[in-house]
């Protein structure tokens, strides 16, 4: 499980990625949020480094119950588009 692997290496801020972004997409959002790497820590390809930001964003929007995204999604979704 993505548990499991990110048990074997809690330090890897790519394996924090993919298991905060399956928590979101299973509906943990309290767990997704402490598995996602923060912007302030860095991932190995510069381009994955704007997915935790808008997976927080989505996560914040969640746990509101908002149907609005905050402007921290939209800045982390222009990031990737224009890193892409």
């Amino acid at each position: 499980s993505a548990k499991q692997i990110h048990a074997s290496n809690p330090n890897s801020g790519l394996l924090r990625l993919n298991l905060g972004m399956a928590q979101y997409r299973l509906g943990e959002f309290e767990e997704a949020l402490d598995s996602l790497p923060n912007e302030s820590e860095s991932l190995a390809n510069p381009k994955d480094s704007v997915l935790p930001i808008i997976f927080r964003a989505m996560t914040h929007a969640r746990l509101r119950g908002c149907s609005l995204l905050s402007p921290t999604f939209y800045r982390g979704f222009f990031l990737f588009v224009l890193s892409s």
